[in-house]
């Protein structure tokens, strides 16, 4: 019998313009899992990442690079 673990990771960021990040991360093709607009919090982004794996290393690199 296989057996799946899920595990839910929040990490919290912070930067100057969520809806730039928001295109930023729309170039990368992550899933959004809330976007800005979305609800009442409108200067959330939720996202969903398959792979935890270097996963600092990723967001960052998305971020940053311009």
């Amino acid at each position: 019998m296989e057996t799946k673990i899920l595990v839910a990771l929040v990490i919290g960021i912070s930067v100057p313009d969520v809806y730039a990040a928001s295109e930023r991360f729309e170039k990368y093709d992550v899933e959004f899992i809330k976007r800005p607009d979305d609800g009442s919090m409108k200067v959330l982004l939720l996202l969903k990442i398959q792979m935890a794996i270097g996963l600092r290393e990723g967001i960052a690199e998305i971020i940053h690079s311009q």
